[in-house]
């Protein structure tokens, strides 16, 4: 049984990480942390002079004082690491930037990540530390390669925060990254003044990367066998089909599709069975040493250098070097001092989805896979090897479902089956793609390995197609929030430890942890029938609204956006998720409709959405009484049709409306007293009844 204690950095990799997290969302200030560093030792020293203690009495203080400066070192290490917008560029009339990484190619455009260098502001030229990225139009796009230095005439725009409650905040996320502006640009903006003429790993990559491309392109059948071999020995998901990766999802298996740890256990386990030998050998051991760290690494970089596998990298080749220098190595031990390094060379990692999912399906076979494996002892070779991959399945998916659930809102049930078929096939797959790119230098031998390579990931693709298309393979709709995700991974903390120490501490704070879920339940149960709600969302160009009641929604959309499911997909639907609303019942709600104007009655208020231009909206000089007016397309261009014909409690002007006219009609609005939301400046409105 696995135990805490024996795995100081393990221990350690845990507390680095808070202090990471800690560092990036409180902002501590570094001198303060220092401060207490110095008054902590000095209390310490203080102690251990005037009191006599033995080593036992001692030994927790030295723990605290050590995890102490492994959390102050994570958060320290963060903070260096955070980095501010440079607001310079904002305003910039030009830009001269490097290009860090080949262009991305989409149907639409293309995506290219610059670093800036200087920008040019009213005649003058400042230097920036900053990132970019940049996109051009498919039809007519300028050529760049890694290196390149070139300068840009215009002025870029600062990544959009989220208009729209719970909404993906993407400029968030690309600031973890240091990427904190965008601009469109053309051909002609675009002056190269210089070619990267070094040579840099980078580059190296990139040019080996498009070779193997090339190789699995010309030798390998169209579709699945491209894809999935792409995707697998490269690392380049961008070729996959979306049918195709959605199947593997819906299966349960991304981690075959996507490059990870079992990855690189397989390359590691690979170079054992072809040179392990050399390992008792007193001068050949280094060449072992020496082939199998090139091996390793290389795989990772031309894959794309991703947490899982960076994390596997560094794990491996401790172990490789503990195990070949005849010194105890410890997996454990590895996989926390894999996280330390990860997280001390890249402190965003912490926010990665891969990175956590990694590392928790990691945690979840060292520590839940002894347990299940348990349940049954079976001696035949054959069988015992399918329990041991059942078990090892079993525990990975328990103890990334939490995350899973978080951040896609669905589990794949048939996840079991999918791996049982699929993870021996894909250790096939992996074997023959890296003999198929050895291949490659002698074309004559090609095609001997080719035609087996095409076969095996047609067949993987027809299994998850097969899988992910039996009926109910996939439950959608799960949400949980941030903290029934702390809750939940405490549950399987507090049951590793029940199981393990059998003590009844443990199971109190098992059964105290379900209390508290039961309970948040049931306050969210009460709250869901009280719930009584209008929401306005602010989708530039169009107009969406929902009004709510209880757990059930009715949406108003112009006929342009209910096609455009991406778009709500990706702007309105996570917050109907988070309220865990269901779909539209067939009743509409009560309106009266003109080609001008709908009105509606919700929960006794009267709901105008005025979506087209007119001169008036009643015979007579009677005002309307509407306790929200919705102003769509442009239709109200001047308040006094607003104050002539109309009485409200409150005015929105929603994102279809142009936004310079929606924000002269909100500031005459603001001059006649009237409550006003501009959605253009101020987002989504939320209106609770």
């Amino acid at each position: 049984m696995l135990r805490w204690l024996p795995y100081p950095l393990l221990r350690a990799s845990g507390v680095f990480a808070l202090g990471v997290y800690v560092g990036f969302e409180t902002n501590l200030p570094q001198k303060l942390e220092l401060l207490w560093v110095m008054l902590f030792g000095v209390y310490f020293w203080l102690t251990l002079k005037t009191s006599k203690v033995d080593f036992r009495t001692l030994n927790p203080w030295l723990s605290a004082l050590g995890l102490s400066a492994v959390f102050l070192a994570g958060s320290v290490r963060s903070q260096f690491e955070h980095h501010k917008r440079e607001l310079r560029v904002g305003s910039a009339e030009f830009y001269e930037a490097r290009v860090l990484e080949p262009s991305e190619q989409h149907s639409r455009y293309q995506r290219t990540v610059l670093a800036l260098q200087w920008v040019w502001l009213k005649g003058r030229a400042y230097p920036v530390n900053d990132r970019i990225q940049w996109y051009q139009a498919s039809q007519k796009v300028r050529k760049l390669s890694y290196g390149d230095r070139i300068i840009i005439k215009g002025t870029p725009k600062a990544i959009g925060k989220p208009a729209n409650p719970k909404e993906f905040d993407y400029a968030k996320y690309m600031s973890r990254q240091n990427i904190f502006w965008q601009h469109w640009v053309t051909e002609s903006d675009i002056i190269k003044i210089s070619s990267y003429r070094g040579v840099s790993i980078d580059q190296l990559r990139h040019v080996l990367k498009a070779r193997l491309q090339r190789a699995i392109n010309k030798y390998l059948k169209p579709g699945a066998p491209q894809e999935i071999t792409g995707a697998m020995l490269l690392g380049d998901r961008r070729g996959v089909s979306d049918d195709l990766e959605d199947s593997f999802a819906r299966s349960g298996t991304m981690h075959i599709l996507a490059v990870s740890g079992l990855h690189l256990g397989i390359l590691y386990w690979l170079l054992l069975q072809l040179l392990g030998c050399w390992r008792n050998h007193f001068i050949l051991k280094w060449f072992f040493i020496l082939i199998s760290l090139l091996a390793l690494w290389s795989f990772a970089l031309i894959t794309g250098l991703a947490a899982s596998t960076q994390r596997s990298a560094i794990m491996f080749s401790i172990l490789l070097l503990g195990n070949t220098l005849s010194k105890e190595s410890s997996s454990v031990n590895s996989l926390g001092a894999s996280a330390i390094i990860i997280l001390w060379v890249e402190p965003y990692q912490l926010y990665s989805v891969g990175f956590q999912l990694s590392y928790s399906a990691l945690a979840g076979i060292l520590y839940l896979q002894p347990l299940i494996a348990r349940w049954c002892q079976v001696q035949n070779r054959i069988l015992k090897y399918f329990w041991e991959l059942i078990s090892v399945s079993l525990a990975a998916q328990v103890a990334v479902l939490p995350l899973t659930v978080y951040y896609f809102h669905q589990f794949p049930v048939y996840f079991l089956l999918s791996n049982l078929l699929l993870i021996p096939l894909a250790f096939a797959i992996i074997v023959m793609g890296i003999v198929f790119f050895i291949s490659t230098l002698l074309p004559s031998m090609v095609f001997l390995f080719a035609v087996p390579l095409s076969h095996m990931t047609r067949i993987a693709g027809f299994i998850v197609e097969r899988i992910g298309d039996l009926p109910g393979s996939t439950v959608h709709g799960l949400e949980i929030n941030a903290g029934e995700l702390a809750v939940f991974y405490g549950l399987l903390a507090s049951f590793v430890v029940f199981c393990q120490t059998r003590t009844r501490q443990s199971w109190l704070f098992f059964l105290g942890l379900l209390t508290v879920i039961v309970i948040a339940r049931g306050y969210e149960k009460i709250q869901i029938n009280q719930r009584q709600m209008i929401v306005v969302y602010h989708i530039p160009g169009h107009t969406a609204v929902d009004f709510i009641d209880q757990n059930i929604y009715q949406a108003v959309m112009d006929d342009e956006l209910i096609s455009d499911t991406s778009t709500v997909r990706y702007k309105i639907n996570n917050f109907r998720r988070h309220l865990k609303l269901i779909h539209p019942t067939e009743q509409a709600l009560p309106s009266t409709s003109t080609r001008t104007f709908d009105v509606w009655m919700f929960n006794g208020k009267r709901v105008l959405l005025i979506k087209a231009p007119t001169s008036k909206w009643i015979n007579g000089n009677i005002k309307l009484k509407s306790h929200i007016v919705i102003v769509s397309n442009n239709s109200v261009k001047n308040i006094d049709l607003i104050k002539r014909w109309l009485i409200t409690d409150l005015l929105l002007i929603d994102g279809s409306n142009d936004p310079l006219i929606a924000r002269k009609l909100a500031e005459q609005a603001v001059e006649e007293g009237i409550n006003v939301h501009n959605c253009w400046t101020q987002g989504a409105k939320i209106i609770n009844l």
